[in-house]
């Protein structure tokens, strides 16, 4: 037999469907304030050194090597950037190695990206303390092969393809250190044919914008 239901069980039927309606508004409101910090600017210095041969044969080894990259997130654990990378020897001013790429990177385990959610008079930044990524990068790259004295070099042009493993570490809000290991392989599309490696051990930090 049908018992209509009472008055009170119809309240409380509207009380949980506006608070199931406010919840979802509350969800939509946080993640439309959600800002996420979609770019990063990476700046290391340390060792870079290389072995090639083909129509000369020879190595190099710069400690003070620099690198910097401009990272844009594309998710929350993955992401381009775009790369240059330059070893000069001192005091000479030899550029032994010169590198400009892009590349793409994977964040293990960690997210990669800072967000920040915001409501009237609130602030909650979420920050992945330790950051663990995967990447790899493809380029031009310009490498002196051989010095004759001071003044004359040979140098070869190469298609440079790149891998490379970090660690991160945030002591701040946008502020992070970071280590860096890679390694890269030339070949050459030049009228010097060459063809090598490079490896490399970077330490630094980032910026969160």
């Amino acid at each position: 037999m049908y018992k209509p239901r009472s008055k009170r069980s119809q309240l409380n039927g509207l009380i949980r469907i506006a608070l199931l309606l406010l919840a979802i508004e509350l969800v939509s409101t946080l993640e439309a304030s959600a800002k996420p910090r979609a770019t990063q600017l990476h700046f290391r210095t340390g060792l870079i050194y290389g072995d090639f041969s083909g129509q000369f044969s020879g190595s190099f080894s710069v400690p003070t090597a620099l690198d910097i990259d401009y990272e844009v997130f594309t998710h929350n654990n993955r992401s381009y950037h775009f790369r240059f990378t330059q070893a000069v020897e001192l005091p000479d001013s030899t550029p032994f190695y010169t590198y400009g790429g892009a590349g793409y990177r994977y964040y293990m385990d960690s997210k990669g990206i800072l967000a920040d959610q915001s409501e009237p008079g609130i602030l909650i930044s979420s920050v992945p303390r330790w950051r663990y990524y995967a990447g790899f990068d493809a380029g031009i790259a310009q490498v002196v092969v051989q010095s004759f004295g001071s003044i004359v070099q040979a140098v070869s042009s190469m298609m440079d393809l790149g891998l490379n493993f970090g660690l991160m570490y945030q002591v701040g809000t946008n502020l992070s250190l970071e280590v860096q290991a890679g390694t890269s392989f030339g070949y050459s599309f030049s009228s010097v044919p060459e063809q090598g490696f490079t490896g490399r051990f970077f330490v630094g930090g980032a910026y969160f914008f």
